[in-house]
């Protein structure tokens, strides 16, 4: 026995327009003479114009259509090399501390020069949840400013209800060596800080995180030998330190003392190159690119 193949739209369309004619009854008689049967004149006019545009439906030729990938504003913005950023952090492995369900330690910015004056960042790693609420815990990294006052009134402040007292639990973790986390993915033991957290012993699970020494900054996850998750593996990590009002109120009367690019005109929308189209019908000019140096 086989299967019915799906009607066609030209079947479809044949069935709809089948419902708008006039049926004989059942008793074999037809209208009364003089009576023309009703024809459904917007049913037939709906089904005519259907039955025209299918082909052209067909007819469309969807490599005219554009994506984003293939307009000048991803080839400007998007389908480039991501340039550095300024500020590049780096563990300091001097100020490692480890207790027994947290690992605290210091960031510094190695694009600054040694001895300079700025904040720096301080970060904790651990693993949270219980072993009763969880098999497999969680991996908490947290970052901050390290200001040279604790009580300094820029300090973050941190709403105790963000997390549920579960998830304040902190896990024992001990410390592992390469040799011991059986990570073949991983160079050299000096370029990481492994560590693994207090697991039941019928919990076939591995879990490893690798905190990394040189810059940039990051953290991995590895579960059963395998990365599960990798943060600032582009080297895009940023974070804004929070400044005093006076400070940012004086970068900002500097920031507007500089030379406007647009003369003080009045900026009404963006073309697709990214220039500013101004009210007075004007397109901003496009910045000279910088001179090559000569070739050797």
């Amino acid at each position: 026995m086989g299967i019915a193949s799906p009607p066609t739209a030209i079947e479809k369309v044949a069935a709809w327009l089948k419902m708008g004619m006039p049926k004989i009854s059942p008793h074999g008689r037809r209208p009364a003479r003089g009576r023309r049967p009703r024809l459904h004149v917007p049913r037939l006019a709906v089904a005519v114009a259907l039955c025209l545009l299918l082909p052209l439906a067909a007819a469309v030729d969807r490599s005219k259509f554009r994506t984003c990938e293939k307009t000048q504003f991803c080839s400007k913005f998007r389908n480039v090399e991501r340039a550095a950023l300024p500020a590049s952090y780096e563990l300091l492995l001097s100020s490692v501390q480890q207790d027994s369900g947290v690992v605290r330690f210091d960031l510094r910015d190695v694009s600054l020069p040694a001895g300079s004056e700025s904040v720096g960042l301080q970060g904790s790693l651990g693993f949270v949840l219980a072993a009763t609420d969880a098999a497999v815990p969680v991996l908490r990294v947290r970052l901050g400013e390290k200001f040279a006052d604790p009580e300094d009134p820029k300090t973050r402040w941190q709403s105790a209800e963000v997390l549920t007292a579960a998830a304040e639990a902190m896990r024992a973790l001990r410390r592992v060596t390469l040799a011991e986390s059986g990570l073949t993915g991983i160079k050299s033991e000096a370029d990481v800080l492994l560590f693994a957290p207090e697991m039941p012993e019928d919990e076939p699970t591995r879990v490893v995180a690798a905190l990394r020494v040189g810059a940039p900054f990051g953290v991995d996850l590895y579960l059963n030998g395998e990365k599960a998750i990798s943060t600032n593996g582009d080297a895009q990590f940023h974070y804004e330190i929070r400044q005093d009002r006076e400070a940012a109120e004086a970068q900002a009367e500097t920031e507007e003392d500089k030379a406007d690019e647009h003369e003080g005109k009045t900026i009404v929308d963006y073309g697709e190159d990214g220039l500013a189209i101004y009210a007075d019908g004007t397109v901003q000019k496009k910045a000279d690119a910088a001179t090559p140096p000569p070739a050797a």
